[in-house]
């Protein structure tokens, strides 16, 4: 026994000092001089197992790149972990051997923990800069800042896979977070940068508070509202509500349009309710105070913050929302908030006994697929719709999160329950983007003009297609792309961040692509990142109005 402790305390001392370990089939002990990332560097097909025992909470916790083993592990309720800490020992149990350099995997790590970070905070009314402690032990973040002369602070769980951070917990507020950015590589002398699933600027960590400070400053927009800016616009409205529905609450969407003194109000992608009208006027403030049929029953949209794709304002001092300038904007928006509301409520769960022995008639508001759904009770599904592309029979099944799964071969379509009504199950599915790829040398050949010309401008680009064309159809100012040949429906384009994003006909459904341009090379984006929602319909009547609704 005493030789084995020699034995694994001296391959325990190797690991620790070498970059590279080396790795052998069977069960070892091992451990790390600095912090290691485990699903980046174990994820290899040598690997079988890793299992890491906590002392103070005398549980193990393991990691296996293998997804049915991952499975496994979640159905039996055992921790999961992001890092080795650094000094720490840890079991693997290997299939072959290989060599895995532990040293590749530290570099957003590196950055975060045991740092501190100030951000600036400019989507509230009080705008204000956070405080971001990482803390040593790789998962506690302290989050905070100074309003009305007090200190308020929040703790979250962060965890780093590979170049991306995840922020979990629920706010001093009641609010459920769950923030998924990734590293954009960009390092300035002031700030590092993380992007949003888009592609987006999310948030930049800077390194100094009086840097954050200046950025604050600098990111305010003095605006109010007036009847000259209000009157004949069309704004969609986004809050995490139930408007007043029995359903299950959610992120929710509206439609306001304005007259000189009055705005109509109909909820988004529903048919069936009804349009509400409202009077309005506008304070010395610049909000605006509305009421419904009784002038001393009044309301409040106040301290309007505009950005480039909505304005955020406080309604009755609730300022989580936002009214969109475009109404796919809103939508992918709201769909991306109920998507990370799905995954992280426990009690919104697909069962079997609502769908076994059961057709639904099926839409989605991104893609606008509609289909026909069979659910027997054998563990498949019959999918139509009259195409190649879907008919056929799928497997399915519903996971310990009660997320439902449907596909072939392991190639399987996430869904994530969101709601249930009398006249349907309304569920959210996020698609898996693919990488921008170089288009430049096709586009160039095809077009006879150099990508050079758009300096790097996605408005640009836009505007030559406007005049020349999207591949083999139109688009339009008003933001349509029109339908051609045998296709069915018309598409949509915008522009966010500097990327041209278009849901591109393709037969009964789109194709949702991006555009960008860097470096004067044209980026193409075949699968764009989306979120959509996705409603089961019990009646194919129903599910044909709703889908009306949705272009």
């Amino acid at each position: 026994m005493k030789k084995t402790l020699v034995t694994l305390a001296a391959l325990a001392i190797t690991s620790l000092s070498a970059q590279t370990i080396d790795i052998v089939p069977g069960w070892q002990l091992l451990g790390s001089l600095s912090d290691i990332n485990v699903s980046q560097t174990f994820n290899k097909p040598c690997i079988d197992i890793v299992w890491k025992f906590d002392n103070e909470a005398k549980s193990w916790s393991a990691y296996s790149p293998d997804s049915s083993i991952q499975n496994l592990l979640y159905s039996k309720n055992l921790g999961l972990f992001e890092i080795i800490e650094k000094g720490k020992g840890y079991w693997l149990k290997a299939k072959s051997s290989c060599s895995i350099d532990i040293h590749s995997s530290i570099n957003l790590g590196n950055l975060l923990i045991g740092k501190t970070y100030y951000i600036p905070v400019t989507d509230v009314a009080n705008k204000h800069v956070e405080t971001l402690q990482f803390k040593n032990d790789g998962h506690t973040l302290i989050d905070s800042w100074e309003e009305d002369g007090k200190i308020y602070q929040d703790t979250f769980t962060y965890s780093i896979t590979e170049n991306s951070l995840r922020i979990t917990g629920r706010s001093r507020d009641g609010e459920d977070i769950d923030v998924r950015i990734t590293y954009s590589q960009t390092v300035d002398s002031k700030y590092i940068e993380f992007l949003d699933e888009n592609g987006t600027i999310y948030a930049r960590f800077y390194f100094t508070k009086e840097d954050a400070q200046q950025a604050l400053l600098a990111h305010h927009t003095s605006f109010k509202f007036s009847p000259d800016y209000l009157n004949g616009k069309t704004l969609y409205f986004v809050k995490f509500d139930d408007f007043g529905y029995d359903g299950y609450k959610k992120w929710n969407m509206a439609r306001m349009e304005f007259g000189a003194d009055t705005f109509t109000w109909k909820e988004f992608d529903t048919p069936d309710t009804q349009t509400h009208t409202f009077h309005y006027t506008i304070d010395e403030s610049g909000n605006i105070v509305y009421y419904y049929d009784n002038p001393s029953d009044k309301e409040r949209i106040s301290d309007p913050l505009l950005t480039q794709d909505y304005i955020k304002v406080c309604v009755e001092g609730d300022c989580n929302t936002y009214l969109f300038f475009n109404k796919y904007k809103a939508r992918l928006f709201r769909n991306r908030k109920n998507a990370q509301l799905a995954a992280n409520d426990p009690t919104k769960k697909f069962t079997y006994a609502m769908i076994q022995e059961t057709t639904f008639y099926i839409a989605t508001d991104i893609a606008l697929v509609h289909f026909t759904a069979k659910f027997n009770n054998n563990g498949t599904v019959t999918l139509s719709n009259g195409g190649e592309e879907i008919d056929g029979d799928y497997s399915y099944s519903i996971d310990a999160n009660g997320h439902l799964q449907i596909g072939r071969e392991g190639d399987n379509v996430q869904f994530l329950f969101l709601d249930k009504t009398d006249d349907y199950i309304e569920a959210i599915h996020t698609n898996i983007p693919s990488p921008f790829e170089d288009d430049t040398n096709w586009f160039e050949s095809t077009y006879k003009i150099s990508v050079s010309t758009f300096d790097n401008n996605a408005t640009k680009l836009k505007d030559w297609f406007l005049v020349h064309g999207l591949w083999e159809t139109t688009i339009t100012p008003d933001g349509t792309i029109l339908k051609y040949g045998n296709n069915e429906l018309d598409g949509y384009w915008f522009i966010q961040d500097n990327i041209f994003y278009f849901a591109y006909p393709d037969g009964n459904a789109l194709d949702f692509k991006a555009y960008k341009i860097e470096n004067n090379r044209l980026l193409k984006q075949t699968d764009a990142p989306y979120s959509e929602t996705i409603r089961f319909y019990y009646d194919r009547a129903k599910r044909n109005n709703w889908f009306k609704t949705l272009d």
